[in-house]
């Protein structure tokens, strides 16, 4: 027989539902409405110049309104009576003003400040907060036609929410009155619903269960429905005695700390990022002014600029809770960014302008030492390598949860990075950043720590919980803030309490030390789902890493030659501007590709800015004789266009140098077959490639042609702009094998380009295949017209190589991967991040796939694989529609790729010379080192002081140690060792002079001052 527990457990849901509820808010007096309709965001003065002017019209409820994304502005006006004033007399209870407009909304107070939001979860505010005198009720509020999802509705949703959002005017105003809110009968209700979910957790034969089900009755049997208000009080003692019965010493403690995830645009956005900013955090001071001890932790550093220009009142409210310890500034980064398409060093300056922000706002915080990610999509390997060098210890997450197949084996454990640094990484148990603090949520959050790495450590495991409403903000409510305390000292629950994120972090330490040290994961951390958002607006990534390159350029033009101490402001300010446009589009909706169509309007608009900016700079400072730039690391042969003329020149490592002409072998065609002395290759008549060796090397299209195009159904499971499902491998719907046009366009002995014309389903596509003298690389210039559907477009080659690893180049290096499926981990990495190149070698032969800004790769077997495009069609039903242009290359060899120098190729690759004018040339940097090593440039830049000194970042990409010699420009005077922000380093002395000689570690980030 099933216990009463379970068979009465309704009895209590109805309690609350249908006597409850209905008590907590008495005597409701109806306000007037009237609206204004408003194109502008924060029109606050407009708003009140509109009520002056008379514009205001009244409007009878229920009133609908729209369009979706349009603003209105309602004013609700009224007296409060001498009944509402007497129904609010006994204690505990006050009067409050009740507003749902369908949407979200702003109420703004009478200095013109933002009170506090409005949406689906909060319609209230105490009347006392708008009414002085404590009868006249007139206030403004700001009502966006968007609910926190933006328009998107949701299978889950009801039909009516449906047909209502694809409505004309979908925003809804039902409510508009002054109410008596009864405070004890509203935490009657929600710790009886607490408890209630609480007994649903329960084994329901163990004593617990019975205990508190017995409680509970108790406390049912004394509400009088006929005068709950009455009556509650005694209930409500009766329940927090059955709730209050403290855990075991075992049991995980919970500290949970207030946020609200606001995606920085998403299903919204931007414009709208800036008023759901306003709204979440005015509701949480809100909370803070009744409750001092509610902690909140809050990342992103752009949003708090965005604050200081909407709502300054707003942001000196936040300032002062930042000195008292309440507000927390953390995450260290500018935005929460996409981890994989960035390069390294966008990933060092998101922290850079984040904690430069955070430093000069909110000097009282502590300092950053977290990199807080919650919901971005994967994690390089390099990611601990970089937090090291820019002085922070702790990383925490939430995503790794949504793992597809594999259950990550650790909630705490250590992260080494490439070059073995370590930080203390957390992956948040309760597996939801937006958690209401719920039961089942506190419950799942302990079980998913309990049997895992935490067992056996001595003393009590600690763990996170962020709790608030998110994705589309809100943040914490008053209800939470109960269920918390309801569960602090409730048997059958984890130690659950209100604490800080420092707290945690202090915490999370102590449990490294008593452990000795937790369990170690080493590389990157892949997430197996979201995959697609490797390749999915394509264009985007690439005006990602031609921004990011741009910059990087930019930098050695401006700072690589002396400038007059004059020109250092403006210039600085300028960089800035365009690095913080660039780390604000690298957010981890927007970069993936996953957000809807307008945003991208807007990252259009923004690396237009980009790119106007670094034109601007590079244009201050040209002038003079035309010369080379190569903003590689390494020397570079290549062909550039001088006038009208193909020239093959040489240019020295991150330089501006005179055009000095390179002698190189010619480049012949004869029979089809193309050959430079290096590399040969030939077309087939499907546009693939047949024919591919390099100089004393096989034929590595010897077994099957190379550069298969391959359109495949792309329909996944779930979540179309992100995901890639494994099965896809299993629909392809057409490949390159049919006839193409092809075409030679270009014949000369510099330079031979093959083109072919071939329709790829129902877009026109042309591959260009280009050989230049004194290049090993085959490159492939693809250009086409993409008008698909759910369908995914790679090239495969599969060459005559076999290994069982290939290597996979990252953010500054290179990791392994399996080329087998051996286990459910190598299985479901059938998609991974690539950065530039990978190769597949044997002894004694390889073959690199180089690209430009294609991140999706894949390699089983011998087939190496490139996700070109995709064509997704939810949240952005245009993503990558029309002209799209790629470039990826073939680099055949000899050898080891270290041997063949792959990398250098790569960078070589992604940064062609280009023919510049200018008034100088100059190499601020000359770079020795040992063999086996490689140090790549990730920067050379000003001081963030804006001193003469210079800033040169340098990385060991071959994971080997060396000896590297610097040498600067003979003025350089002194030398220092820094950290990535530019903080000295204790155990470096300084160097005299303009040569500084180090050992390196592999992988090693190297940042050095030089003034």
């Amino acid at each position: 027989m099933r216990p009463d527990s379970q068979v009465f457990l309704p009895r209590f849901e109805m309690l609350c539902r249908s006597v409850l509820a209905r008590a907590i808010w008495t005597h409701s007096e109806p306000l007037a409405v009237s609206e204004w309709a408003c194109e502008q965001r924060f029109g606050i003065d407009l708003a009140r110049s509109a009520l002056a002017g008379g514009s205001f019209r009244p409007v009878d409820l229920p009133h609908a309104w729209g369009p979706v994304w349009s603003t209105r502005w309602f004013r609700l006006t009224g007296r409060v009576s001498e009944p509402a004033k007497a129904a609010a007399t006994p204690p505990n209870r006050r009067l409050r003003v009740r507003f749902d407009p369908g949407t979200e909304g702003t109420v703004w107070d009478a200095r013109n400040a933002p009170m506090r939001g409005l949406d689906e979860n909060r319609d209230a505010f105490d009347l006392a907060r708008i009414c002085d005198d404590g009868t006249c009720i007139d206030v403004l509020i700001e009502a966006a036609c968007n609910h926190p999802f933006g328009e998107q509705v949701f299978p889950w949703d009801s039909r009516e929410r449906g047909e209502r959002w694809q409505s004309a005017s979908p925003g809804l105003v039902t409510r508009a009155e002054l109410a008596v809110f009864d405070e004890t009968v509203w935490r009657l209700h929600t710790r009886l619903l607490f408890a209630t979910r609480l007994l649903a957790e329960l084994d329901p034969k163990s004593a617990r269960a019975q205990d508190l089900y017995a409680s509970m009755r108790r406390a049912a049997d004394a509400i009088d429905d006929t005068e709950v208000s009455g009556s509650a009080p005694a209930a409500l003692e009766l329940l927090d005695a059955g709730l209050e019965r403290a855990p075991g010493g075992s049991s995980p403690r919970l500290i949970c700390v207030a946020h609200a995830h606001i995606d920085t645009a998403w299903l919204w956005p931007i414009a709208e990022t800036r008023r759901k900013t306003v709204r979440s955090w005015s509701n949480t001071l809100e909370l803070m002014d009744l409750d001092p001890s509610l902690r909140f932790m809050c990342s992103q550093p752009q949003q708090y600029k965005w604050l200081e220009e909407d709502a300054p009142s707003l942001f000196e409210r936040i300032t002062d809770r930042v000195s008292a310890g309440q507000w927390e500034p953390v995450g260290s980064m500018w935005v929460e960014p996409d981890a994989l398409v960035p390069s390294g060093e966008s990933l060092i300056r998101q922290v850079f302008y984040g904690t430069r922000y955070f430093q000069s706002k909110f000097p009282d915080a502590p300092p950053q030492r977290i990199v807080f990610l919650p919901d971005t999509f994967g994690f390089p390997a390099c990611l601990p390598s970089i937090m090291r060098a820019c002085g922070m210890d702790t990383f925490i997450t939430n995503k790794i949860h949504w793992n597809q197949a594999n259950i990550f084996p650790h909630t705490s454990f250590r992260w080494r990075g490439l070059d073995g640094s370590e930080v203390l990484a957390h992956n948040t148990p309760g597996g939801d950043y937006n958690a209401t603090m719920t039961p089942r949520e506190t419950k799942k959050a302990a079980d998913n720590i309990v049997g895992r790495d935490a067992a056996g450590l001595p003393g009590q495991s600690v763990a996170l919980q962020p709790f608030g409403y998110g994705d589309g903000g809100g943040g914490p409510t008053a209800e939470m803030l109960e269920r918390i305390r309801a569960s602090h000292a409730c048997e059958g629950l984890p130690q659950t309490e209100l604490g800080s994120v420092h707290e945690f972090v202090e915490a999370l330490h102590a449990e490294d030390d008593r452990a000795g040290g937790l369990p170690s994961w080493s590389g990157p951390i892949d997430l197996e789902l979201h995959r697609g958002t490797l390749t999915s607006h394509q264009w985007l990534k690439r005006a990602n890493a031609q921004s990011e390159r741009g910059l990087r350029a930019a930098e050695l033009l401006a700072y690589g030659k002396r400038h007059p101490p004059e020109r250092a402001e403006d210039l600085q300010r300028d960089f800035d501007s365009a690095w913080e446009r660039l780390l604000l589009n690298q957010f981890h909706d927007i970069l993936p590709g996953s957000s809807i169509a307008s945003v991208y309007d807007d990252a259009r608009s923004d690396h237009a800015f980009v790119s106007e900016m670094i034109a601007s700079i590079d244009a201050r400072l040209a002038g003079g004789e035309r010369c080379v730039l190569n903003a590689s690391s390494g020397a570079q042969t290549g062909v550039v266009r001088v006038g009208t003329e193909l020239a093959a020149v040489v240019a020295e490592a991150f330089a501006v140098s005179d055009i000095k002409p390179a002698i190189l072998a010619p480049v012949v065609i004869e029979d089809g077959r193309v050959s430079n002395g290096l590399v040969s290759f030939s077309i087939d008549a499907s546009g693939r490639i047949d024919h591919l060796q390099c100089a004393g090397g096989a034929d590595l299209a010897a077994d099957q042609p190379l550069n298969r195009l391959r359109l495949y159904r792309d329909r996944p499971m779930n979540w179309d702009a992100w995901d890639i499902d494994l099965d896809y491998e299993r629909s392809i719907v057409w490949e390159n094998s049919g006839r193409a046009e092809i075409e030679t366009v270009t014949v000369s002995p510099l330079r031979v380009e093959i083109r072919a014309l071939l329709r790829v389903g129902t877009s026109r596509c042309v591959q260009t295949f280009r050989l230049d003298a004194g290049s090993p690389l085959v490159e492939v210039m693809t250009e086409i017209d993409w008008q698909e559907h759910h369908r995914l477009l790679r090239t495969e080659s599969s060459p005559a190589i076999a290994s069982e690893r290939v290597t996979v180049g990252t953010q500054f290096g290179h990791v392994s991967r399996p080329t087998h499926r051996n286990t459910g981990w190598d299985r479901y990495a059938f998609e991974f991040a690539c950065h530039r190149w990978m190769d597949l070698s044997e002894p004694g032969r390889g073959l690199a796939v180089l690209a430009d800004a294609i991140y999706g790769r894949s390699a089983h077997r011998n087939t190496m694989g490139l996700s070109l495009l995709r064509s997704p069609t939810h949240p952005d039903p245009t993503a990558d529609r029309g002209i799209n242009t790629l470039r990826y290359a073939y680099l055949p060899h000899l050898g080891d790729w270290t041997n063949a120098g792959v990398d250098h190729h790569a960078e070589c690759f992604e940064n062609p010379l280009r023919v510049i004018e200018s008034q100088s040339k100059f190499a601020p940097v000359n770079i020795e080192t040992s063999p086996g090593i490689r140090m790549e440039i990730a920067a050379y830049k000003q001081a963030a002081d804006l001193s003469a000194s210079r800033v040169l970042r340098i990385v060991e990409t071959r994971g080997a140690h060396g000896c590297v010699t610097v040498r600067f420009a003979p003025h350089i005077a002194l030398i220092r060792r820094v950290d990535a922000l530019e903080k000295p380093i204790s155990g470096h002395a300084e160097v005299r002079g303009p040569e500084f000689a180090f050992d390196v570690k592999p992988h090693e980030i190297v940042t050095l001052l030089a003034e």
